[in-house]
């Protein structure tokens, strides 16, 4: 998919209402990279289709900003969701990434990296030093991507069933 943004120029705007569609209608791609194997699907496929409604929801309100990356004839590429937040360590405001999802025909272009950077960019004009994510530990690909970007574990959330369902 490098072709992508070699035939393609992309670029990051503010997202808009007419949005709101391709915002939701992503929530599909992001349910396949949160997968695990202890979550039953229905409640990943819930999971996901909140935090896309979510980020739909939020654009234009205070201390949210939400973006869409799209080629230069406009086809949406992906888009990412980055609010203010308190840090648990310092209280002070730090941007929080909600979320980053791109579209699967755009996958490995360098879209997923274009939307954090913007949203860095964002956290930075509203005074934040510091921006928070969580990535699903089986998403090696945007954890790659983040690594790159210069990003570091802060925390580590564990999780084991209790039932015997899966071991």
């Amino acid at each position: 998919m490098a072709e992508l943004t070699a035939a393609r120029a992309v670029g990051v705007r503010s997202a808009q209402p007419q949005d709101a569609p391709f915002i939701t209608g992503l929530a599909g791609r992001l349910a396949e990279v949160s997968r695990l194997p202890w979550v039953p699907q229905d409640a990943t496929e819930g999971f996901a289709a909140t935090g896309c409604s979510e980020a739909a929801a939020a654009m234009g309100e205070p201390g949210h900003a939400v973006m869409v990356a799209s080629d230069n004839s406009g086809e949406p590429l992906g888009f990412a969701h980055v609010h203010l937040d308190q840090c648990a360590f310092t209280g002070e405001t730090v941007g929080y990434l909600s979320v980053v999802v791109v579209a699967p025909d755009a996958a490995g272009s360098g879209v997923g990296r274009r939307l954090v950077v913007a949203a860095e960019d964002w956290a930075r004009q509203q005074g934040c030093a510091l921006i928070t994510l969580e990535v699903f530990a089986t998403n090696a690909v945007a954890r790659a991507v983040y690594e790159r970007l210069g990003y570091r574990e802060q925390t580590l959330k564990l999780a084991k069933r209790l039932d015997d369902v899966a071991t």
